[in-house]
């Protein structure tokens, strides 16, 4: 660097705005920024690749997206799909290994596991009726779906044991109730299918009515178990709440019958609804004392009410959408499981925990996994 340089260099160093130079330009500054909305240019880059950036760094993220989205709706829909499906049906397996195992794992308390078990015999009966009105019950399906029955009725029985240990026996005389009510109801239907003229000579159809109603009778050995143990552990501490149970019951057992009105006169209904007089008799007369058994044989005509009424409205709607005139069900009803308890005729002693009659035979092993 020469001396001039140098010199002139240092002479800018000493210049200096004044105090008023300063003010001015503050305020011409200040007037610009009011008129002028300062704006930032985007840099080249940006602007050139702003839209692909967005495009391409964003698709696969919706394809992602898009993907997982539709996985999700179409997995739903064929989950809800299956549920309509039956044996044979393409969509069945989606049905008995996805839909029914979740629901049975989401059941976690005893309660829940019968109640689910007892959907499950309901639903393969309701399967098996529809194969058998469209005349498409093969040997394969007959064994596979009484396969399946037993093992859910094995697994309500379970459950059941577990309230009954637990000391909570009004729960386990329900589930079972319920569960024979569902197998007997079913029963009675495919006895009214299998009685058709084309049918009559069907013999996996029968068949598989010959395992239901062995099952359907080691459940009703299995209620009758749990109506002696009732009557046993019901104190007078327990009375009113029996009571209360007692009226729910002959409750639910009278709504069954509101719809059947126009078969009032049938064998099925009239039996049903003096099942129910009976019970509302005997509930008025354990409202008036303070003897604990009277409360529980008391519940357990409450139970029997509710059971027949329930078997018999099935009965007469099945009976009506096979255009069977309901006045016929008296020929076809299930007449080797006994139903009617024997009022204060229970046996005082137990011979056992569990009646040997409550065990039901080794099926495939193949459905146990679901349990």
């Amino acid at each position: 660097m020469d001396k001039h340089t140098q010199h002139f260099i240092e002479t800018l160093r000493h210049i200096s705005l004044t105090e008023r130079e300063r003010l001015d330009m503050r305020s011409r500054l200040e007037s610009y920024i009011d008129f002028h909305t300062p704006v930032n240019a985007p840099h080249r880059g940006a602007v050139m690749h702003a839209p692909r950036s967005f495009f391409t760094g964003h698709f696969r993220w919706m394809q992602g997206v898009a993907a997982f989205v539709l996985v999700i709706v179409v997995g739903t829909s064929t989950s809800f799909a299956a549920e309509k499906s039956i044996p044979g049906d393409a969509l069945y397996a989606i049905k008995v290994s996805i839909n029914e195992p979740v629901r049975v794992a989401l059941a976690v308390s005893p309660k829940s596991k019968a109640t689910v078990a007892t959907e499950l015999v309901q639903r393969r009966l309701e399967e098996a009726t529809q194969l058998a009105v469209e005349k498409k019950l093969t040997h394969e399906d007959s064994v596979s779906l009484a396969a399946r029955i037993q093992t859910s009725v094995r697994a309500s029985e379970d459950a059941a044991g577990i309230l009954e240990t637990a000391g909570d026996h009004e729960a386990a005389l329900e589930a079972r109730s319920d569960l024979e009510s569902k197998l007997v109801a079913n029963t009675q239907v495919m006895q009214l299918i299998a009685a058709q003229e084309t049918l009559q000579q069907d013999t996996h159809v029968s068949d598989f009515l010959g395992v239901v109603a062995s099952t359907t009778r080691i459940v009703a050995a299995a209620r009758q178990h749990s109506e002696v143990s009732i009557v046993e552990a019901t104190t007078t501490e327990r009375r009113q709440g029996i009571n209360k149970s007692s009226k729910r019951n002959l409750q639910e057992a009278a709504h069954n019958l509101v719809n059947l009105s126009d078969s009032s006169s049938t064998v099925l209904v009239v039996e049903a609804q003096a099942s129910i007089d009976i019970g509302q008799q005997a509930l008025a007369q354990a409202e008036d004392t303070d003897d604990a058994t009277v409360a529980a044989h008391t519940y357990i005509l409450s139970q029997y009410a509710k059971r027949i009424a329930e078997e018999t409205s099935a009965a007469v709607r099945a009976a009506k959408t096979l255009g069977i005139s309901p006045s016929d069900l008296h020929a076809t009803t299930t007449d080797d499981v006994v139903h009617e308890p024997k009022n204060n005729e229970h046996k005082e002693e137990k011979e056992s925990d569990q009646p040997a009659t409550t065990t039901l035979p080794d099926t495939d092993s193949k459905h146990d996994d679901d349990y």
